[in-house]
């Protein structure tokens, strides 16, 4: 696979206008915090998202990963290992799909919940939460 580099970006706001951005690395291989790269000047910035940037043959993947620099960096080597053993982002392993008429319904589970709810919590606490259920449950459509 040719296409094995991963740049970390930061997304935030620079006055009033939302800004991606390429970050410092330091000498010690780590992210300078609240500083930023744009057009070749260091601009400091506060708040902001980190987020990976990679490719796949012609597709261009982002994914967020979070606010704190240290897991970015984290995250940049675990994507970069993976793209080394030629793992794509389509042969990611997806969730399994629920089988029709395996597991509980919802009604079962809203029930099994609210007795958990009933033994452990105060009388009002279970009150709002049925409530909340029961609106969610009318707004669920049956598949």
């Amino acid at each position: 696979m040719r296409n094995k580099a991963v740049s970390i970006l930061w997304r935030g706001l620079i006055g009033a206008k939302d800004t991606w951005a390429n970050v410092i690395v330091a000498d010690n291989k780590r992210i300078r915090p609240g500083v930023v790269e744009i057009d070749g000047k260091e601009v400091p910035v506060t708040g902001g998202r980190f987020y990976l940037c990679w490719s796949e043959g012609a597709k261009r993947y982002k994914k967020s990963v979070g606010t704190n620099p240290m897991k970015a960096l984290e995250e940049k080597k675990d994507q970069e290992a993976r793209l080394r053993l030629g793992q794509t982002q389509a042969s990611q392993p997806q969730a399994p799909q629920a089988q029709p008429g395996q597991g509980k319904t919802l009604a079962e589970a809203v029930a099994a919940y609210l007795q958990e709810v009933k033994d452990h919590r105060k009388p009002k606490t279970l009150s709002a939460y049925r409530t909340a259920l029961t609106y969610f449950e009318e707004s669920c459509s049956k598949e």
